[in-house]
């Protein structure tokens, strides 16, 4: 919900849910020998909730600040058995403010500080985290945007645990209590638009401590905790849609990434490629839109010991109509169980020399899936020249954020 409170202070609320129910396989090996191969039944609930509110004191200057709200339940549990695997619950709280100064028409810069709660399984924390972005949007036929930002991370209870918990067959986990306490990300966005329809985009970030997981062997068990490692990204692409004709547009993208891991004497890189292509079709007198697309955002992320590969990558038809004075937007997306151009599964490797593992989630279980939107605007409200990013990622959970 967006709502205009008065001349000067505006809100946003938001409230999200969502599940996912996953049977993975696992298969452990030890010296080149299978010891066990495992089917598990994942299961996540995560929702997140943000109340934001922007007061300007003039046209140069405003403070925006809020609340958030996350809950998160993991639960894994072995489909041989029954039995409950892993059972985690955790949540977080934070409150923020910060301001944005415009300098000039083109030129902004936000400053502020986040602080919150975390509540991780059985432990507790508070935190803190200062936020900075620079923007720079000139007008004209040629456009430029660039953001600097330094976003800290925590690492979470489980990793700062010492307590050796077993895992699997001769596979035991265990956090490192030496980790920092708070790690700076820096990135920087470079992002040139031509005529408002092609654009090109430069991303670098760079993390001097992240945290990794690690293996080690101690006896004839393996050890799987945490490190640290210098871990560097950029990615550069291009967008560019063509007004075929007043009913009809072709959007397309593609995306080159370059990403490189090193630490404790390994090194790991990968370069990977994205694109998507969409054909869409919009009737004015109709009210109705329609869109054929092909995407292929599948990332193989390296990691110390392994890679890990995670997105999307299908055919997908999408149908929509406007109603109620074009307040009230219905939309049906569908996933076509197409095979033409379609990578079959998401997949994470662990190998060392003493130690293999390997995951893979189908994603034929997504053929045929149904999305249902239902979207209503209750006024338009005051448009606003503004970048905002509400975006919030699930950091707290040890799973990784797959095709949902």
């Amino acid at each position: 919900y967006n709502g205009t409170l008065s001349d000067r202070l505006s809100m946003n609320i938001s409230v999200n849910w969502n599940g996912i129910y996953t049977p993975e396989t696992y298969t452990y090996s030890l010296d080149n020998t299978m010891l066990e191969t495992t089917v598990q039944n994942r299961q996540k609930d995560y929702s997140f909730q943000n109340i934001d509110f922007t007061y300007s004191f003039s046209d140069r200057l405003s403070l925006n600040f809020g609340a958030n709200g996350t809950y998160n339940r993991y639960r894994i549990s072995d489909t041989g058995t029954g039995s409950a695997v892993f059972d985690r619950i955790s949540g977080r709280a934070d409150l923020y403010a910060y301001a944005t100064w415009g300098i000039r028409d083109d030129l902004a810069l936000s400053g502020g500080l986040s602080a919150g709660y975390v509540k991780d399984g059985t432990a507790d924390r508070f935190y803190a985290a200062p936020m900075l972005t620079l923007n720079y949007f000139p007008k004209s036929v040629f456009g430029l945007t660039a953001v600097y930002n330094a976003d800290p991370s925590y690492p979470v209870q489980e990793q700062l645990d010492p307590t050796l918990h077993y895992t699997g067959e001769s596979l035991y986990s265990q956090g490192n209590p030496g980790l920092p306490p708070m790690s700076l990300t820096h990135s920087l966005l470079i992002q040139m638009s031509f005529w408002n329809n092609l654009q090109f985009i430069n991303y670098f970030t760079f993390t001097p401590d992240y945290i990794s997981d690690y293996y080690s062997l101690s006896g004839n068990n393996v050890i799987s905790t945490y490190t640290t490692a210098g871990y560097f990204r950029y990615t550069t692409g291009l967008e560019y849609k063509w007004e075929i004709s007043r009913n009809w547009a072709w959007n397309n993208s593609v995306q080159m990434n370059f990403m490189k891991i090193s630490g404790d004497g390994l090194r790991n890189s990968e370069i990977g490629f994205m694109g998507e292509s969409t054909l869409e079709y919009f009737s004015p007198k109709l009210k109705l839109f329609s869109s054929l697309g092909y995407s292929r955002g599948m990332s193989r992320i390296p990691e110390l010991h392994g890679f890990s590969e995670y997105g999307f990558d299908l055919w997908n038809l999408s149908v929509g109509k406007y109603l109620l004075k074009d307040r009230l937007v219905l939309s049906l997306d569908y996933v076509i169980p197409l095979n033409i151009g379609v990578r079959r599964s998401q997949k994470s490797e662990i190998c060392t020399p003493f130690y293999l593992q390997k995951n893979a989630l189908d994603l034929g279980i997504y053929d045929n899936m149904l999305i249902f939107r239902l979207t209503f605007r209750f006024g338009k409200g005051k448009e606003t020249r503004e970048i905002r990013d509400n975006t919030r990622y699930d950091n707290e959970s040890i799973d990784k954020r797959g095709l949902m």
